[in-house]
């Protein structure tokens, strides 16, 4: 009976190890600009509820070839990322909001995501949270 739950959870962690190469497989395609390769690969994983894949995906979706380009998708992956608790999704999420990109233009939920960014110690987010409280930058007016 042990020997049948060690190679069960044997072959679960060789499973979760193949997923993680093949996510990683995704997004190194996605780095060389091969988006019809990487797309698949990050569907799956996005899927499936994996933050890094999804906030991938929302990339491909931003700057993909033109056939991929979706800025409604974009917003949606980020958001699901960036609510997962991704420092990089909230920041983007932030700025989409500011920029209107993918969603109606809203300065309080781009305060709001920038500032949980912030928290996390994302660099960019930590810039800009300080500026506007410098009072060089402001949102809405």
């Amino acid at each position: 009976m042990f020997a049948r739950l060690a190679t069960g959870a044997s072959l679960f962690l060789s499973f979760e190890c193949v997923a993680a190469r093949d996510l990683e497989t995704g997004i190194h395609a996605y780095s060389k600009g091969r988006f019809e390769k990487a797309y698949p690969i990050l569907q799956h994983h996005a899927g499936l509820g994996n933050a890094r894949a999804q906030m991938y995906l929302c990339r491909l979706y931003q700057q993909g070839d033109g056939k991929l380009e979706n800025a409604d998708l974009a917003y949606q992956w980020c958001k699901r990322a960036a609510a997962d608790g991704l420092d990089e999704a909230q920041f983007e999420l932030g700025v989409m909001y500011l920029e209107g990109v993918g969603i109606e233009q809203d300065d309080d939920q781009a305060l709001e995501w920038i500032f949980r960014a912030s928290l996390q110690g994302h660099e960019q987010a930590e810039r800009l949270m300080s500026e506007i409280l410098q009072g060089g930058f402001s949102i809405g007016c």
